[in-house]
């Protein structure tokens, strides 16, 4: 899931940890880079978020 600091966070926080989905907040740039069908690995304890394939 990719929040942007553009909306209120605490509604998509509780969304995630009920979920139990991995989240990385105040990319800046994610939605900018990021695209429907890409593969990506999120590594939420680091911050990082990997593109491991283009569709």
């Amino acid at each position: 899931m990719n929040l942007t600091p553009c909306a209120p966070l605490a509604q998509g926080i509780y969304s995630v940890r009920e979920l139990k989905t991995p989240c990385i907040i105040g990319t800046k740039i994610a939605t900018e880079v990021l695209k429907d069908g890409m593969t990506v690995e999120v590594d939420a304890n680091e911050g990082i978020v990997k593109i491991i394939m283009k569709k």
